[in-house]
C-alpha cells in the first residue's frame, strides 16, 4: 500500500487556512481456495501456500467421500506437520442419519504443534479435515501436507488380539491393502510403562512391484521401520519402544498364467511391562540389548551408565582380571617354590659334600 499526502498553506495577516489532501493506492491478490471434496481412491492436500508458511485467518475444509465405496476404510496420514499455537487441524467422521443430507460429526482428533500425529483410520461415508489459523497468534509455520487412501481392511486395535490377512492362512487372491494401528495401555500402575512384544509369521512373500509388508515402531507412516525378515516361517520375538505399532499390508495381483497368489501373514502381540529401573528419564523403555552396546538410545545416556568406555574395562571386568592375575601369580609362585626349594637343597648338600671331601690342612 502506498500513501501520499499533499498540503498547501496560505498565510496572510488576516487569515490562515490549511487544505490537506490524502491520496492512497492499494493492491491485493487472490489466494487459492483450500476447500475441496475428494472422491478419488487416493490423494494429497496441503495448507495454503505449502511448502511456504500458511497465512493467518485461513479456514479450510476437505471432505473425503466414500459414498460409492462404503465398504472401504479411509487411511489418513500426515507427511508434514508444523503449526503455530493455537492453530490446529481437526479430523471428524460424518455419519448420515436415516439417509438424509444431515450428518452428525464425531471428532476423531484435534492436532497442533510440530509432532506428527498418529495416522487416522476411519469408516463412514465422509471424513472431514479442518484447518484453522485464527489470528490470535501472529506467528505462522510451514503448515501440513496430508495423504489419504482408501483401504480394504485394517483398523484401530486397542486390545490384545492377533492381526492377519483376510482368510489366513489361505493366500490373498485379489488386490488388497490393509493398515492396522495397535494402541495398548501406556502404563501399568504409577511407574511401569508398557511396550509391545510381538512376532509374525509370513508365507509365500514375493518381492514384486506393489507388494508391501511393513511394521513401524509408532503410530504413523513416518515412524521408524522395524527391520523385517521376509523368509517363510515365524520371526523371533521383537520389542517396540512404545505402546503403539503401525502395520501395513499390500498385495497387487499381477496378470499371467503362472503368477502365484498373494502372500499371507499373521502377527501376535502382547504387553511387556517395563519397570522404572529399566526406563530412561523420559520414560522410554531400555531394551536389554541396549545396555552397554556403545550407543546412546536414551537422551540421558542412562542405558550406558556403569559401562566401560571404549578402550577401558568396566569394574566387573577389572575384578575378573584381578582374580585371574592373582590365580596366575599363585601358580607361578608355586611353580617357582616347587623348583627352587629342591634346587637350593641340592646346592646346599653339594656344598657340604664338597667341604667334606676337601683335604684338611695340617
Amino acid at each position: 500500500m502506498q500513501v501520499a499526502t499533499n498540503s498547501s498553506v496560505n498565510s496572510t495577516d488576516e487569515d490562515t487556512s490549511v487544505t490537506p489532501q490524502l491520496l492512497f493506492t492499494a493492491s491485493y491478490r487472490t489466494a487459492p481456495a483450500c476447500n475441496a471434496v475428494l472422491d478419488g481412491k487416493s490423494g494429497t492436500f496441503t495448507s495454503p501456500n505449502f511448502p511456504d508458511s500458511y497465512p493467518l485467518n485461513a479456514w479450510c475444509l476437505w471432505v473425503i467421500k466414500l459414498t460409492d465405496q462404503k465398504e472401504k476404510l479411509v487411511h489418513l496420514s500426515f507427511d508434514t506437520f508444523h503449526l503455530a499455537t493455537p492453530h490446529y487441524v481437526k479430523v471428524m467422521r460424518a455419519v448420515h442419519q436415516n439417509g438424509t443430507n444431515g450428518s452428525e460429526p464425531d471428532t476423531i482428533g484435534q492436532y497442533s504443534g510440530d509432532v506428527i500425529p498418529n495416522d487416522v483410520i476411519s469408516s463412514g461415508e465422509e471424513l472431514w479435515v479442518w484447518f484453522l489459523s485464527k489470528s490470535k497468534s501472529t506467528s505462522v509455520k510451514q503448515g501440513v501436507n496430508v495423504s489419504y487412501e482408501l483401504i480394504d481392511c485394517g483398523g484401530n486395535i486397542t486390545k490384545i488380539s492377533e492381526i492377519a490377512t483376510p482368510g489366513y492362512p489361505k493366500p490373498v487372491s485379489k488386490n488388497t491393502t490393509c493398515v492396522w494401528i495397535v494402541t495398548l495401555p501406556p502404563k501399568t500402575g504409577n511407574s511401569t510403562v508398557n511396550i509391545i512384544s510381538f512376532d509374525y509369521e509370513i508365507h509365500n512373500f514375493m518381492n514384486a512391484t506393489g507388494n508391501l509388508f511393513e511394521i513401524r515402531d509408532g503410530g504413523s507412516s513416518q515412524s521408524p521401520l522395524v527391520q523385517m525378515n521376509y523368509k517363510n516361517g515365524k520371526s523371533p520375538s521383537i520389542l517396540s519402544t512404545s505402546n503403539v505399532l503401525w502395520i501395513k499390508y499390500r498385495y497387487q495381483h499381477l496378470s499371467g498364467p503362472e503368477v502365484p497368489a498373494g502372500f499371507a501373514f499373521r502377527m501376535d502381540y502382547k504387553i511387556k511391562e517395563c519397570p522404572l529401573s529399566d526406563q530412561c528419564d523420559n520414560g522410554k523403555c531400555i531394551h536389554a540389548d541396549w545396555k552397554c552396546d556403545g550407543i546412546y538410545q536414551c537422551q540421558d545416556r542412562s542405558d550406558e551408565k556403569g559401562c566401560a568406555k571404549p578402550g577401558t574395562l568396566s569394574s566387573g571386568a577389572v575384578s575378573y582380571l584381578a582374580l585371574a592375575l592373582s590365580i596366575l601369580g599363585s601358580l607361578v609362585a608355586g611353580f617357582l617354590i616347587a623348583c627352587l626349594i629342591p634346587y637350593c637343597y641340592k646346592r646346599y648338600r653339594f656344598a657340604r659334600y664338597s667341604e667334606l671331601l676337601s683335604p684338611v690342612p695340617t
